[in-house]
């Protein structure tokens, strides 16, 4: 597409010389400050020039211009979070999928079996979405992804050959699971009765979903290995963690005031550790290859899903002590970027909740000054390994993220902690990302603006981004 339309050339244009601040911004040679304010200025450049051409475009409102617009929001996406301008990259994404809402949906009157491959850029928004959903509130999404994508039946979830299709399924399913999760969440004692009874069904449904998935996984996948390449195997470890994260996420779902829902998935929740170690023992060599061929380690983005959100969501949700510290550990020794996810930034958050909700409770555990997360387990008062569970009013729960919107920029979390009396009470803490120190009692920002802009702040604009740009 780059090759046809000037507008999705100058968003990669734009792109291209982001990634080269950042590439030689990590570099140990000497860096000149004027070097990088004219690339600023070319990013600038380009990303008004992209801008300038879509609102043409648009004006005609025909099915070409807005892919030609969320083929270019992909890229801005992409321009944004390589800047770690995070807000701003995802307004994008909230604009590119009010844009695929223009789009005609598929014929409800397709067969199943017959059903097209999912659009390549409706793919990378379902990705996009699915990668934020963790850190970001699912209710500034207005857009549901499901209408455009193919329908999962039985047929299809037990027909894919490939890895690629195992997780566009998957994806299609943990897009559902949020959509699942924010319905419960906005459910209020006034809901009637068919109300919970299609939460019940819904999740019931997405149970089935993964399991006809997992079985037909477990059937082919073997066949796969010997012709995978090495990314492609990093891939083939990384969506069985997934799964199980999106199994603990249905089950627990339909109850998001009891956070000892999860408790009883403490073997899930190891499992995601184990996983993500094999895969990492995996990936090692392709990392090494690439360092021989000059990649620098200071600069390792990708905007496609990774082990950050898997290990983020267990650092969060499982309270045994020893599973959540080497699920922060891992985050805390990593330094790379998954679109959205910055890997310190995510240590920090998680190690931060850990902290407000143990307290005092796993001193005889874990000594004030240790470093935890390399703590081998201790016999507890009670003589045995097994730690005692955090008490249901110790955890805090709802938490939000206004990440950084530029380098300069602090990150801010609000949750809600429980006081003696069982209710619930706000808390809102801010992290000091170039000092790394967390501070309270601050106010919440305004959302990064969505609106297409043609001015030279133009990262204001409105679009998406993918996860391998090959169609472009």
């Amino acid at each position: 597409m780059g090759a046809t339309e000037p507008a999705v050339l100058h968003a990669m244009l734009a792109l291209a010389s982001a990634h080269e601040i950042e590439l030689n911004g990590n570099t140990t040679d000497e860096y000149k400050p004027l070097d990088q304010g004219v690339r600023e200025c070319n990013i600038l450049r380009h990303y008004n020039k992209s801008i300038t051409l879509l609102n043409t475009n648009l004006s005609s409102q025909s099915p070409t211009s807005i892919r030609v617009a969320i083929a270019s929001c992909i890229l801005f996406v992409c321009v944004e979070f390589v800047r770690r301008r995070f807000e701003t990259g995802y307004a994008h994404l909230r604009s590119g999928l009010k844009l695929l809402e223009q789009l005609p949906r598929p014929s409800k009157d397709t067969n199943s079996e017959t059903s097209p491959a999912p659009d390549a850029l409706v793919e990378a928004l379902l990705r996009l979405d699915v990668q934020t959903r963790l850190v970001k509130t699912a209710a500034l999404q207005s857009t549901k992804l499901s209408a455009q994508m193919p329908r999962l039946d039985i047929a299809v979830l037990t027909s894919f050959v490939s890895l690629d299709g195992a997780r566009q399924q998957l994806d299609t399913i943990l897009s559902a699971v949020y959509e699942l999760q924010e319905r419960a969440r906005r459910q209020t004692p006034e809901d009637n009765v068919s109300h919970a009874f299609g939460l019940l069904s819904a999740q019931q449904r997405l149970k089935n979903d993964l399991t006809l998935w997992l079985q037909t996984f477990n059937r082919v996948k073997g066949s796969w290995w010997t012709n995978l390449s090495s990314k492609e195997k990093v891939a083939y470890h990384l969506i069985p963690i997934y799964h199980t994260m999106a199994q603990i996420i249905v089950d627990t779902t339909l109850q998001p005031a009891n956070e000892s829902m999860y408790d009883k998935h403490l073997r899930q929740f190891e499992s995601i550790i184990k996983l993500s170690q094999e895969l990492l023992t995996v990936a090692l060599p392709m990392m090494v290859e690439e360092m021989a061929y000059g990649l620098h380690p200071g600069f390792n983005f990708t905007a496609d899903m990774g082990i950050i959100p898997p290990l983020y969501f267990v650092a969060l949700k499982c309270r045994n002590p020893y599973i959540r510290r080497q699920a922060i550990g891992v985050l805390a020794t990593d330094e790379h970027q998954e679109g959205i996810w910055d890997a310190p930034l995510a240590a920090a958050i998680a190690s931060e909740v850990m902290r407000l909700e143990e307290a005092n409770f796993y001193d005889d555990l874990f000594p004030r000054g240790c470093d935890a997360a390399s703590t081998a387990p201790k016999k507890c008062k009670s003589g045995t390994l097994v730690p005692p569970i955090l008490p249901e009013n110790c955890r805090v729960r709802d938490i939000q993220v206004h990440l950084p919107d530029g380098v300069a920029d602090d990150l801010i979390m609000s949750g809600k902690s429980m006081r003696s009396n069982g209710s619930l009470e706000s808390f809102t803490r801010r992290f000091n990302v170039k000092d790394k120190i967390w501070q309270s009692g601050f106010g919440w920002p305004s959302s990064a603006s969505s609106q297409l802009s043609a001015s030279s702040n133009s990262s204001k604009a409105s679009y998406s981004l993918d996860i391998g740009l090959d169609f472009l």
